[in-house]
């Protein structure tokens, strides 16, 4: 069997990857060079340390969050299932995942939390008005218990999906 040629890019993919089964400060450099079948001190070859792992992915996950496209919908439901579509995927979960814990503790990753949330804001602003922050805030409530649940799922083995139905009843009691 070849192994893949380690890049930043691996590297960055395989921390976020190991964060969103342990959290980042969970995991070490021996978890991540484990991981890639690579030795610890080949890290040392693309990054100085671990912080500079943490920022790098920190910089990647803005980046994808900045592609993500939050398009404007005519109603508050809609316009929550196309985010839920949005990060429905593994990547999107990780990034999401791996922003909202670190922004406590990194201020990158804040930045980037909340321009997410304000890109979600002036998307469904037109559709709720006033009721929009507070719209949003309960989304991304939403969003955190759903990732939470992929992720406990996922490391069960089983699969989950969000449940129209108990969506759209959150949703009528927000507007």
């Amino acid at each position: 069997m070849r192994r893949e040629k380690i890049s930043k890019d691996r590297i960055i993919d395989a921390f976020l990857s190991e964060s969103f089964l342990k959290s980042a400060s969970g995991v070490s450099l021996a978890d991540l060079a484990e991981s890639l079948g690579i030795k610890k001190a080949s890290l040392y070859n693309y990054f100085r340390n671990r912080e500079a792992i943490v920022q790098a992915t920190v910089e990647s996950c803005g980046n994808f969050l900045d592609s993500l496209q939050i398009s404007r919908k005519d109603d508050a439901l809609s316009f929550a299932v196309s985010v839920f579509g949005i990060v429905g995927d593994r990547k999107s979960l990780e990034v999401l995942s791996f922003v909202e814990a670190e922004k406590f503790f990194n201020e990158k990753a804040f930045q980037f939390s909340q321009k997410f949330k304000i890109r979600m804001m002036n998307a469904v602003f037109p559709v709720l008005g006033a009721k929009t922050e507070f719209f949003v805030s309960a989304l991304c409530a939403l969003l955190n218990d759903f990732i939470c649940a992929k992720k406990m799922a996922g490391d069960a083995g089983e699969e989950i999906e969000f449940d129209r139905e108990k969506l759209k009843s959150l949703i009528e009691s927000c507007v």
